[in-house]
């Protein structure tokens, strides 16, 4: 399936792996997903969100407070997290969104519509 993401939504979906993993979580979650998004601050889903007048800070401040709040664990027997299952629900809702509108790709903007 990563070979049908774009290069954005590749880049996203290592930074959620990456935050999860830095913070010791053994899930990457939605939320996750939201905050990498946030952070391509040049990307169309923080475009489509500003355009919509969402205050990109103050959304960016509640997803890193709901990361913050998550299980987490440290030590050397933490694991590289996985996906949980409200994110792989996520994932695979962005896969079909795209297939319905005949895209060959898994876009950033696929990924901002199966978060919401």
């Amino acid at each position: 399936m990563a070979d049908q993401f774009t290069t954005r939504t590749q880049e996203a979906l290592q930074a959620a792996v990456r935050d999860a993993a830095g913070r010791g979580n053994a899930h990457v979650e939605p939320v996750h997903v939201l905050g990498a998004l946030l952070a391509q601050r040049d990307g169309i889903a923080a475009a489509l969100l500003a355009g919509l007048g969402v205050d990109l800070d103050a959304l960016s401040a509640a997803v890193a407070r709901a990361v913050d709040g998550l299980p987490a664990a440290s030590g050397a027997t933490v694991a590289t997290p996985d996906l949980s299952q409200p994110s792989y629900r996520m994932l695979k809702s962005a896969g079909e969104l795209a297939a319905t509108r005949g895209d060959s790709f898994v876009s950033t903007e696929h990924l901002l519509i199966a978060l919401a």
